[in-house]
């Protein structure tokens, strides 16, 4: 999973190419009317369509992008299980250095009641 973009290049660029029609699309509403209504409402309906067909490649990719979620949910609550089993090494460690360091520590190591 390292190296990998969370979002895939394809997928950006076909959410970029989205943005680009939204803006078109908005751009036509704000025109003043200078444009014969047949010549702006082809041009509408063109930017519409490609708008809907790259919403409709985004939509395929859906399932892709929630497995890939998943995969990565699932890596980091067993990151998150790994941490925590360390920090409990690593505050047990502690307490017996601690313990360790007051003198009060056997020659041998204690044993799971030795506190």
């Amino acid at each position: 999973m390292e190296g990998e973009h969370v979002i895939p290049d394809e997928i950006r660029q076909l959410l970029e190419r989205r943005s680009t029609f939204q803006e078109w699309l908005h751009r036509l509403d704000e025109l003043d009317g200078g444009f014969r209504p047949e010549v702006s409402g082809k041009v509408r309906t063109d930017y519409a369509n490609r708008l809907s067909e790259v919403e409709g490649e985004l939509q395929g990719h859906r399932d892709a992008l929630e497995s890939a979620l998943s995969k990565r949910r699932s890596a980091v609550d067993d990151a998150e299980g790994r941490h925590d089993v360390r920090s409990a090494e690593l505050e047990e460690s502690r307490l017996r250095h601690t313990y360790a360091g007051s003198g009060a520590c056997r020659a041998e190591r204690p044993g799971p009641h030795a506190f």
